[in-house]
């Protein structure tokens, strides 16, 4: 039975959150009663017409006719540079608001979205779980186990706890590893007994990996839904044999929202309602169907400060071959994403690669930085100086990081002219050197 019906709490969410949620209704009917392809060509030619008109940085580019592949690769860097120009002169959204990336690929970029994307963003997520999951995304009780600093801090804040406590949603924080923890969690699990579990993949991986060290049956939710990393195989086989449960593998991020979602066939499908997407090679002209190449998204609906034809840092391979789930939306083939490793502890624990990410975090004097564990015990840290080199910053990290990885752990800095790429042109800025 499909559960796609809002429970009262949820209903009561809306209607408070109205200020944000004005157009969530509009754009879950319009996903449910409108081609996928047609709705996504309908949007992008909107998009192009208001940036033409509406945004300097764009609308030098769309001067004579308003075609996608007329713009220019947008990066991050040159988010950073030209914040400004990138903003829309025109509001169609009543409020805006900044929004950061991750970083779980270097330093996060700022941007600014509006509330039309975040009803598209929202509504996506929905269609997600209704048509690939079976159910309503609020409509059932969940356990997130998740790692952002950002969301985690704002959880102790009565608003956000009412806000959980509508939508169903109970949060716990898995920034930290220590076994006491997970047990402790294992058990909030077991007495919420929630319809699914989602979380980030190492945070599910790792609660799979303390029951079965410990030899707990762990609650078996319909499904577990795992995001905002890379979900290697060797995860995916621990979590679904310790839950006892299919494992779901959604692809988003903060800058564009819904990218992707796995389906019961284990395929992720493209959300060509709320992000284009094109498949770059280095010479950013499109790879044959099935080719690796650069990951470039366009956002459908942030008006405020169009993200178009963004290189979101992933490389990967597209598909459009007929799903046998029976879904007609296009497929990532391969997704090469979410560069973070986690470290390894001597005991098996993992410690997320974000954490080490963060400590770099609004250190102004470093260009790049890469974070290599050589071994249990040995930490390298290579950093190109944008300027001269704050001693008190280094301290601090090596503090931190001894925190995690043990007081013993030597922490090595090199300081280097250039940090070398992977053959697909990225930056790791976190590798585990330990054979898995």
């Amino acid at each position: 039975m499909r559960r796609y019906d809002h429970t009262l709490k949820f209903q009561v969410y809306l209607f408070l959150k109205r200020r944000y949620y004005q157009n969530y209704r509009n754009a879950i009917c319009k996903l449910a009663n409108t081609d996928p392809l047609v709705l996504s060509r309908e949007h992008l030619r909107q998009l192009l017409s208001f940036v033409s008109a509406h945004n300097k940085y764009y609308a030098l580019y769309l001067c004579k006719n308003h075609e996608l592949n007329n713009l220019p690769i947008l990066t991050k860097d040159i988010i950073r540079r030209q914040f400004k120009e990138l903003q829309s002169t025109k509001q169609i959204a009543a409020t805006t608001y900044k929004n950061s990336s991750g970083g779980s690929t270097g330093k996060p970029v700022t941007m600014i979205q509006d509330t039309n994307y975040n009803s598209w963003s929202e509504a996506t997520q929905e269609y997600y779980f209704r048509e690939f999951l079976g159910v309503g995304k609020n409509a059932v009780k969940s356990v997130w186990l998740w790692g952002s600093e950002r969301d985690l801090s704002k959880i102790n804040s009565w608003r956000t706890k009412v806000g959980l406590y509508l939508q169903n949603q109970l949060f716990l924080n898995t920034f930290e590893t220590s076994d006491q923890y997970w047990l402790e969690y294992i058990e909030r699990i077991r007495s919420y007994r929630p319809y699914y579990v989602a979380g980030y993949a190492g945070s599910l991986y790792q609660i799979a990996r303390v029951a079965r060290k410990y030899n707990i049956c762990l609650y078996k939710p319909k499904f577990v839904y795992s995001a905002a990393e890379m979900l290697r195989d060797f995860m995916r086989k621990e979590i679904e044999e310790q839950f006892n449960a299919k494992v779901y593998d959604y692809y988003g991020s903060r800058e564009v929202g819904a990218i992707a979602g796995e389906c019961s066939a284990g395929r992720r499908h493209v959300f060509i309602m709320n992000n284009a997407i094109e498949i770059l090679s280095d010479a950013d002209r499109p790879v044959n169907d099935g080719e690796d190449g650069r990951i470039i998204i366009t956002n459908l609906h942030n008006y405020a400060m169009p993200m178009i034809r963004y290189d979101i840092g992933d490389t990967g391979a597209m598909s459009f071959d007929r799903c046998v789930c029976g879904s007609s939306l296009p497929i990532i083939e391969r997704l090469t994403g979410r560069v973070t490793d986690h470290f390894r502890l001597k005991d098996g624990n993992l410690v997320h690669g974000e954490f080490f990410t963060h400590l770099f975090y609004f250190r102004d004097w470093v260009k790049q930085f890469q974070i290599a564990q050589i071994d249990y015990d040995h930490v390298r840290i290579s950093v190109v100086p944008d300027s001269k080199v704050d001693e008190r910053d280094v301290a601090d990290i090596n503090v931190n990081i001894r925190t995690v990885m043990g007081k013993d752990c030597a922490v090595e800095w090199l300081y280097v002219d250039q940090i070398e790429k992977t053959p697909q042109g990225k930056f790791l800025f976190t590798r585990c050197l330990i054979d898995e």
